[in-house]
């Protein structure tokens, strides 16, 4: 992690509740989920103008986006102080830059499979991966019906890799290009 990110003017993602949309009731899940649909458009810009700021191309194709990961691979940052209880931990400001680059995937992922969308998820089971969050719904080849409600967490999968990086776990290769293979997902689930 270099921590040289040019960080401009940009504006960190607006949280109406602190609580985790997994956690919270349905009626806070669903305006928190609001919130998110709301702040979309302006969340594309504010992931747009950082990478600009940064030398990074904002493209759709394969090449961009895998430079995109790089970078984020290369300045993902903790919590400071670290919190003991909370091993990598993200900052706020990166947990925001994770939203964006959900949105900046699931918007590329979307674009290329038309059949899929954005979702507020709330499958019976509230264990359930992406449980009352933006999901990518709408797969129609995973597992012939076995997992009928099959979801990209887009902001949870790569929380968890800016965690893993945070926390110091070794990268393997498919860590190494994690958004091109949540690609290579969908074109074979879609």
């Amino acid at each position: 992690m270099t921590g040289s990110v040019n960080w401009g003017d940009y504006e960190e993602y607006t949280v109406i509740s602190p609580t985790r949309p997994e956690d919270d009731t349905r009626d806070g899940a669903r305006a928190q989920y609001e919130n998110w649909l709301a702040q979309k458009p302006q969340r594309k810009q504010q992931f747009r103008k950082l990478l600009e700021l940064n030398g990074i191309p904002t493209g759709t194709d394969d090449a961009s986006i895998q430079a995109v990961n790089d970078w984020f691979i290369a300045n993902v940052e903790g919590h400071n102080p670290p919190i003991p209880e909370a091993p990598g931990m993200l900052s706020s400001r990166w947990y925001s830059v994770v939203i964006d680059i959900a949105i900046y995937l699931g918007d590329i992922i979307i674009d290329r499979y038309p059949n899929l969308y954005w979702q507020f998820f709330t499958p019976d089971d509230e264990n359930y991966f992406g449980y009352q969050k933006p999901v990518i719904r709408g797969f129609t080849n995973h597992g012939k019906g076995l997992m009928k409600n099959y979801v990209f967490d887009l902001a949870g999968a790569k929380g968890g890799l800016g965690h893993a990086i945070v926390s110091g776990d070794p990268l393997s290769e498919r860590d190494r290009r994690d958004f091109l293979h949540t690609l290579d997902l969908a074109d074979s689930f879609h």
